[in-house]
Formats: structure tokens, C-alpha cells, sequence
């Protein structure tokens, strides 16, 4: 019994002083609790602290979006692009058009020269038909420029010029050839005789300068086509005992003259017979000068004869009536096309 409490005791001590011993390892667990509290609230504030980076970050992609949408507004401009596909319309078949022969020389006009005195210049009344005008028919007119050819095509004696033979000469050829271009450029001076005809020579009737006003005319035309031929008429001025012997001479000499001037020694020259009206029979004189035109056809090249036959004066003795004229141009033209086959 004595030894039962005795042990009680023991063991009660021996509890005790474990009891004593462990209590410091249980206030040892009271600041494990505080630096677990501590650490989790620096985990919350880490995790605040990532969670504040991650809506900053949320923040930067909004950011980066809204640059994203500026370059949207880029590409909006790209499309602006389309723009460049206007400049190309700019880029239209107008200035081909323009570029057409409008201003440019017109180097496909066969160009023929009209000279001599009153019957190449014309003294034919003029009538309605002589007024047509055909578009392929030209005349280089007195400032030398291309208009259409209606007559009077001349201007030598404005107050009697009239129907001639050359625009009936123009309109064969541009009927033969729909692709034709004719341009003829008056140059007869009514009354001048041959002496008149060359370089410096004034025309005492006139007080112009025949031959010189002709080159210079021809020397315009001739940058819009080529010289084809020239229109002879002329000799009635030289039906005289002292001009008639030496006319064959000058004719010989004015076509070699014309031919050098214009740079073409093989230029057809066509001549036309002088008028051979009733009532007016022809003097020693005009048969001498007639004599002479046959003469240079059928000895010089590239020189043809076209004969009057036929033909009435306007009742003057002297000049061809307007339906002789124009026939008389339709001749020249059988003549030039018989030359150039």
C-alpha cells in the first residue's frame, strides 16, 4: 500500500517535470504561428502585387490594342491606295488624240504651182459650184496659209479675178485618189509677160515681183508636201515681132530656173495652149509663141503640151469664159497623171 502511493508519486513527478520540460516547445509554437501569419500576408501582398502587374499588364495589352487599331487607321490609309489607280486615268487616250497631225506638217500634200498671167489667174465669172468646197482641196491663200480651194483662187487683180483652171485641176486629182491631199498655191500675175518671170524682176503692170513672190509662196508650201508639178499659162504679153523671137529661149531658161530653185530638175511642167477664140484670129506673133510652147514640150523631159481646142472667151477676145476654164483644168489634169504613169 505504502509502495502503490509511493510509485503514484513518482509518476506524478516525473509527469510534472515532463510537463515543465515541454512547455517551452509549446511557447516555441507561438511565434511559428506569427511569421506563418506574416508570411501568408506577404504571400497576399506578393499576390496582390502580381495581380496588380498582371491588370498592369492587362492594361499595356489595351495599350498595344489601341496602337494596334492606329495601325488599323494605317491600313485605312493603304486603302487610299486606290488613288494611285485614279492617277492612272489621268493617263488617257486624249493626248493620243492630240497627238494626231494636228500640228504637224501635213507632208502627204502634193503641192502644185500656179503660174503664168491672166487666163492661169482666171477672169471666168464665178458661180455656185465654184464655191463647193472640197475638204482634200487647198489653197495657200495671201498670208499664206492653207485654206479651203473655192475661187477666185488668185488675188492679183481683186477686182476682175475669177474661175480659173486650177481648182478644176485640184478636183480630178482628189476624185482619182480618195486619199489624195491637193494643194495648189496661186501665183499667176494677170498681164505679165515672160521677162517678168525671173529673179529680182519686178512686173511694170503690177509692181510686183512675179517669180520671187512664187518661190517665196512655194518655200511655205513645201513645208506641209512636195512639189508635184507646175501650171503654165502665159504669152499673150509677149505676142509682139520683138518678144515673140526670143520667147522659146526664156521659157527654156524659166523651166530650168524653177527646177533648180525648187531642187527637183526632172518637175513636171505643163504649159497650156493660148486661147484660139472666134473673131480673133491669131497674129504671126501668137503662132510664134504657140510655135515655141510646142517647141520645149517635145524637146525638154517631163514637159506636156495641152491644147485649147474648143474652148470660148467670156466675149473679151482675150480670156477663157468660167465653163472653159474649169474644162481647160480638167485637161492640165489629164495631162499631169498621163506624165506621172
Amino acid at each position: 500500500m505504502t509502495l502503490r502511493f509511493l510509485w503514484r508519486a513518482i509518476v506524478i513527478g516525473v509527469l510534472a517535470i515532463a510537463c515543465s520540460a515541454n512547455q517551452p516547445t509549446a511557447a516555441a509554437f507561438v511565434p511559428s504561428t506569427k511569421a506563418d501569419t506574416a508570411q501568408a500576408a506577404d504571400t497576399s501582398r506578393k499576390a496582390d502585387a502580381d495581380t496588380g502587374q498582371k491588370s498592369d499588364t492587362t492594361q499595356k495589352v489595351d495599350t498595344i490594342q489601341k496602337v494596334d487599331t492606329t495601325q488599323t487607321v494605317d491600313t485605312t490609309q493603304k486603302v487610299d491606295t486606290t488613288q494611285k489607280v485614279d492617277t492612272t486615268e489621268t493617263v488617257d487616250p486624249t493626248p493620243e488624240v492630240d497627238t494626231t497631225p494636228t500640228t504637224q506638217a501635213d507632208t502627204s500634200l502634193q503641192v502644185f504651182l500656179l503660174a503664168g498671167q491672166s487666163n492661169m489667174a482666171g477672169r471666168g465669172v464665178v458661180e455656185a459650184q465654184d464655191r463647193v468646197v472640197n475638204p482634200r482641196v487647198r489653197r495657200l491663200d495671201e498670208s499664206m496659209e492653207w485654206v479651203p480651194a473655192v475661187d477666185p483662187l488668185h488675188w492679183d487683180k481683186p477686182a476682175i479675178v475669177g474661175v480659173g483652171p486650177g481648182r478644176s485641176f485640184g478636183l480630178v486629182l482628189a476624185a482619182r485618189d480618195p486619199d489624195a491631199r491637193i494643194g495648189l498655191v496661186p501665183a499667176a500675175v494677170g498681164g505679165s509677160p515672160i521677162s517678168s518671170w525671173q529673179p529680182g524682176a519686178r512686173d511694170p503692170g503690177t509692181g510686183t515681183f512675179p517669180y520671187d513672190d512664187a518661190l517665196a509662196r512655194m518655200r511655205v508650201a513645201l513645208r506641209d508636201g512636195k512639189v508635184r508639178a507646175i501650171l503654165w499659162h502665159q504669152g499673150e504679153s509677149d505676142a509682139s515681132p520683138e518678144l515673140s523671137v526670143v520667147y522659146e529661149a526664156k521659157l527654156r531658161a524659166l523651166i530650168a530656173r524653177f527646177r533648180a530653185d525648187l531642187d527637183q530638175p526632172d518637175l513636171a511642167f505643163i504649159v497650156g495652149q493660148l486661147g484660139q477664140f472666134d473673131g480673133k484670129p491669131w497674129s504671126a506673133d501668137v503662132q510664134r509663141v504657140d510655135a515655141a510652147h510646142r517647141a520645149v514640150a517635145a524637146s525638154v523631159p517631163n514637159v506636156a503640151y495641152v491644147s485649147s481646142d474648143g474652148l470660148r472667151d467670156k466675149g473679151d477676145g482675150l480670156h477663157f469664159d468660167a465653163a472653159s476654164a474649169r474644162l481647160f483644168g480638167k485637161r492640165y489634169a489629164a495631162a499631169y497623171l498621163a506624165m506621172i504613169k
